[in-house]
């Protein structure tokens, strides 16, 4: 027999045997994972499911958010979902974040970003609908894009046009606090995306490079970090 007709036929065994043996119990687990989850699901439908709606202030620290904007503001949504015995909380959440800049009498630059992400929250009391004050830490990741423009100020004539674009994960560690339906929280977060000069403009710089090479724009690291101090409120969903 050949070494080709053993595999085969080893391979053959395996599928019959282990694969049939162990492939029930997969099975078998799915369907216990899926109905927790649906017991889970329907749990936090009741007292476990929050809505938050959060209003913040962003410090720039990175120096070349820092040295071009002023402070910024922005406004998160989410859902605050009890994982963990009424302490440990994920929140999936979006968010627009802005600033702006009047860099002369006439002109303005804005910085507008957009994110989606989660935060968890570790509650160090039982966290219920009659509990006065609470505090917790808190840790964040999120995707984040933005876009940075130049154009007149309100009242000006002028055309507004898209400098740079750019994307990255940001990082968030802080702490906050819970009273009653409301909270505010402190938290750093670091941000560093990768910077292009937006297509459009790098095409109407090369048109009119004349005799010139065409310029060539390489894509940078750039630091947006920044200190975010927000308050908020928090619905329970029933």
């Amino acid at each position: 027999m050949s070494i080709s007709a053993v595999f085969r036929a080893a391979k053959s065994y395996f599928h019959a045997i282990f694969m049939k043996k162990y492939l029930s119990r997969v099975a078998t687990m799915a369907c216990c994972w899926c109905c927790l989850s649906l017991s889970a699901l329907a749990q936090w439908s009741s007292d476990n499911l929050f809505f938050e709606l959060d209003f913040a202030a962003e410090i720039p620290t990175g120096q070349e958010l820092r040295e071009v904007f002023p402070p910024g503001a922005n406004v998160r949504a989410g859902l605050e979902i009890n994982t963990w015995a009424h302490r440990l909380y994920l929140k999936p959440n979006g968010g627009i974040s802005f600033f702006n800049n009047y860099y002369s009498v006439s002109g303005q630059e804005t910085l507008l970003e957009w994110s989606g992400g989660i935060d968890a929250r570790y509650y160090l009391r039982t966290v219920n609908d009659t509990a006065v004050w609470n505090f917790y830490p808190v840790v964040g990741a999120s995707y984040r894009g933005f876009s940075n423009t130049i154009g007149p100020q309100p009242g000006f004539v002028g055309n507004t046009r898209t400098l740079t674009r750019g994307h990255s994960i940001a990082y968030a560690a802080g702490g906050g606090f819970l009273y009653r339906r409301f909270h505010a929280e402190i938290t750093y977060n670091g941000y560093q995306p990768i910077v292009r000069v937006d297509e459009q403009l790098a095409a109407d710089l090369n048109a009119n490079s004349g005799l010139y090479q065409p310029y060539v724009f390489h894509d940078t690291k750039m630091d947006f970090s920044r200190v975010r101090i927000e308050i908020g409120l928090r619905v329970p969903i029933k």
